[in-house]
């Protein structure tokens, strides 16, 4: 008994759009003073003073608003913590 290989075919597509397309993430313009009281270790107890939405909780009136002052906070760390990881000469090592 024998069995017969027959060749498969190509997929012809039109369609020759990339799997992936790369975007680029956009920025969020910190206001200053509220990066200034973040970074500064002393006066960081002063967040609720600036954002009191910050200690609010969350309702339909405030999510706009505590949404935006999180963004802010999320991307005053992710700078931070680029700083911090590029001024450590940490070398990622490929397996």
């Amino acid at each position: 008994m024998f069995l017969q290989v027959v060749p498969g075919q190509k997929k012809k597509t039109l369609d020759r759009r990339p799997g992936f397309v790369s975007r680029r993430i956009l920025d969020y313009n910190v206001p200053k003073q509220l990066k200034e009281t973040a970074l500064d270790v002393e006066s960081a107890g002063r967040l609720l003073d600036l954002y009191p939405v910050l200690g609010e909780e969350l309702s339909l009136e405030n999510y706009s608003q505590k949404f935006k002052a999180l963004i802010h906070l999320v991307n005053i760390y992710i700078v931070v913590d680029r700083y911090t990881y590029h001024r450590s000469g940490f070398q990622r090592q490929f397996v």
